[in-house]
């Protein structure tokens, strides 16, 4: 049982987002065969599919990807390194397992070289796959591959993944905009490319975002794509036009409500009723039974946001005061819309230093744009400055804020014990990550 299940990780992880690139049909039907295999967990006769499928076109480079990781995978299943006790123990499993892979995977594709010498290029560059954790090796392989090959899209996009990863953005994309221009009928290369704009020019990032969903409207990764630009965008506007084009492509229910969640949280904010009209959709309509009480909940927090907010622009202001204080906030879900309402009606009920000191303390504990913009409204209605309310939220900032109690951990790099309080009055950044 627990065998199939790393063999549905592994299945997970792999799923292409764009049609295979076999130009021969022999090729394509083999390698169609051995995804169905691998589906109904039939490993070893996958594997023989998609190595025919290289065999009938070498150039097949998803029949090399699939090849190179299921016969890895085959390899780790046969360590059972899940029934290890700890970390140690599944490495000394795990390691073994993967250099015999690798070093069988090496000979067949020393054979293959031998047999079609025409396609180096290719067997260069599904040998860089074999080396994800060494780089420097991988590099290697795909800058010959390249070297070989100047039009091989693979083996930049490749170049372009390792950039990324060691931090240098400039040089992913000037790889990643090499496989575009050399295979653009590829939405995993137009894909990447576009990704490399996400944390800088955020125009660009749109624009290009817009034109991988017209030009691949059906891929896998358009709504992740949509999705991810609406986290990058400042105006609730502008993420309601997103993601309301990601929800129109009615594959928010087979995705268990994908991107549906900023959508929730942008209509909450700036229309409580629309926020109700999607949570009963979701709650209605969703493929994923588990994900109904996270919806049902979503509902209940927007109908109380909507009776609120009719509550105060109906000057009932002890109503909607009484009715903010009993409703919660959903895990994960935004409360901005909920303090910003509180805050209105205590100051339309004639409480303005409380909703003041409310506005300050939300503000204090977690910045947030909807929030700091009432505040605003409510420090100029109290005739307090800009540098007061500034003043006002570090104070409360300040009041709040614990010293961390130390701690001694092991440093990475020299195998020395460090404490925290080694670092007092320095920015510390802790990374908690599960090994592998």
């Amino acid at each position: 049982m627990r065998s199939a299940l790393v063999l549905c990780l592994f299945v997970a992880l792999a799923a292409p987002a764009f049609a295979a690139d076999c130009q021969k049909p022999a090729a394509e039907k083999h390698l169609e065969a051995g995804k169905a295999l691998v589906q109904k967990q039939k490993l070893p006769q996958a594997i023989a599919e998609f190595r025919a499928a290289i065999e009938a076109d070498p150039a097949c480079t998803e029949a090399h990807t699939q090849f190179i990781l299921y016969t890895e995978s085959s390899y780790l299943n046969a360590s059972h390194f899940w029934q290890a006790a700890n970390f140690e123990e599944r490495r000394k499993r795990m390691d073994p397992a993967e250099a015999a892979a690798r070093a069988h995977l090496r000979k067949v594709y020393a054979a293959w070289a031998k047999q079609y010498p025409k396609y180096e290029a290719v067997f260069d560059w599904a040998q860089g796959k074999l080396y994800p954790t060494q780089p420097a090796i991988a590099r290697g392989y795909y800058q010959k591959a390249l070297a070989l090959d100047p039009r091989f899209g693979a083996a930049a996009d490749a170049l372009g993944s390792i950039a990324q990863a060691q931090g240098n953005d400039l040089l992913s994309r000037q790889y990643y905009s090499q496989a575009v221009r050399d295979d653009p009928k590829n939405g995993d290369y137009f894909f990447d490319y576009l990704m490399t704009f996400r944390n800088g020019d955020v125009a660009k990032y749109r624009e290009l975002t817009e034109e991988f969903v017209r030009r691949f409207p059906t891929a896998g990764r358009a709504p992740q794509a949509l999705n991810y630009l609406a986290t990058v965008l400042d105006s609730d506007a502008d993420k309601i036009q997103v993601l309301e084009q990601l929800r129109s492509m009615d594959r928010s229910q087979k995705l268990g409500g994908f991107g549906m969640d900023e959508l929730f949280d942008a209509y909450a904010r700036t229309d409580p009723a629309k926020a109700v009209a999607l949570a009963e959709n979701l709650t209605r309509n969703t493929a994923y039974p588990s994900f109904r009480p996270t919806y049902q909940s979503w509902l209940k927090y927007a109908q109380a946001l909507a009776e609120i907010q009719s509550l105060v622009h109906g000057a009932k202001y002890a109503d909607a005061i009484a009715l903010a204080r009993k409703t919660s906030v959903p895990q994960d879900r935004d409360s901005a819309p909920l303090i910003v309402l509180r805050a209105q009606a205590k100051y339309g009920g004639g409480q303005a230093a409380a909703a003041y000191d409310e506005l300050v303390h939300a503000e204090a504990a977690r910045p947030n744009p909807r929030v700091e913009a009432e505040l605003r409204l409510c420090a100029a209605g109290l005739k307090k400055s800009t540098a007061e309310t500034l003043d006002d939220v570090w104070r409360a900032r300040d009041a709040a804020a614990k010293i961390v109690p130390d701690f001694q951990l092991t440093d990475y790099q020299t195998g020395k014990p460090v404490k925290l309080s080694a670092y007092r009055g320095k920015v510390v950044l802790l990374d908690f990550f599960f090994p592998t």
